[in-house]
């Protein structure tokens, strides 16, 4: 059985010393073909020269401490386009991009789609289709996903 929360903190100076946020980590497969898939972001992009390093030592880490029985296949990378946005920290190098927000207004679902114009500490700015600013609270956020251009 694998501890997901004994990987996280043991792996937490690993995602501090590349300057990454965590997104989600996850294990599947069984006893023998585990796969460890570990979502990283930050403020300016995710290369792959820098998951290539960060696998390097995410693997060393995991050996050392034997956190992961048997074999295993670690994938790192971007949490990517079709991923809900998690983390304030995550709407920042979006602004501009066309998104897609579900929100709480009161007792009620909402969606709004448009241009990420602005972020603050505690809410995003969208301007849809017909440029009116709606001002959504982080809170209030259900989900948000960038939207493809095509």
């Amino acid at each position: 059985m694998v501890n997901i929360d004994k990987i996280q903190e043991a792996l937490t100076p690993v995602f501090e010393k590349h300057s990454v946020i965590l997104i989600d980590m996850v294990v599947r497969g069984e006893r023998g073909s585990k796969v460890l898939e570990i979502f990283v972001d930050n403020y300016s992009g995710i290369t792959t020269d820098l998951c290539a390093e960060i696998s390097r030592d995410v693997a060393f880490v995991l050996d050392n401490e034997n956190l992961i029985n048997g074999n295993y296949t670690l994938n790192i990378s971007s949490p990517g386009l079709n991923r809900p946005l998690k983390f304030p920290v995550q709407y920042y190098k979006h602004i501009g991009y066309l998104i897609e927000v579900n929100m709480m207004e009161g007792d009620q679902m909402k969606k709004i789609t448009g241009e990420l114009k602005a972020v603050d500490s505690d809410a995003i700015t969208i301007s849809d289709e017909t440029k009116n600013d709606h001002q959504i609270k982080f809170n209030d956020i259900i989900k948000a996903i960038i939207k493809t251009p095509w």
